[in-house]
């Protein structure tokens, strides 16, 4: 089980919670208006006209923009419960500098280099067993 500590999202002024709050709000606001001009219709309609590229492209970004949402609800969410700030995976505070660069980071940066360095080794496993 993962340790949590206890109080509100620890180890944060409230100050630097207000700045990451607002870094939340900015970039869920404008992704939503960058993602604005996605449309299934158009989609279908580059696919009708050999646009392949263009469509892949279009598709791609929107399943980014749709998966850094869900990051930022999922964010807000471990603001409203008090632990926002602690890390998922070992219940360490993530940190403000990280957090100031990815608010909506879930790890702090000795867990998220295990899991990269783990999904890499994975990666380089299954090409030689190949």
């Amino acid at each position: 089980m993962v340790p949590r500590s206890s109080g509100a999202n620890v180890g944060l002024t409230s100050s630097e919670m207000g700045e990451i709050s607002k870094k939340l709000r900015n970039e869920y606001l404008r992704i939503r208006a960058e993602d604005k001009g996605y449309n299934e219709e158009d989609v279908i309609a580059m696919a009708s006209e050999d646009r392949f590229n263009d469509l892949a492209v279009k598709r791609q970004n929107h399943d980014f923009h749709l998966a850094r949402l869900a990051e930022i609800q999922c964010a807000e969410e471990r603001i409203r419960n008090n632990v926002f700030g602690n890390c998922i995976s070992c219940g360490n505070p993530i940190g403000f500098p990280r957090l100031s660069q990815i608010p909506w980071a879930k790890c702090c940066t000795a867990c998220q280099e295990k899991k990269e360095c783990g999904n890499n080794r994975r990666r380089e496993f299954k090409v030689l067993g190949e």
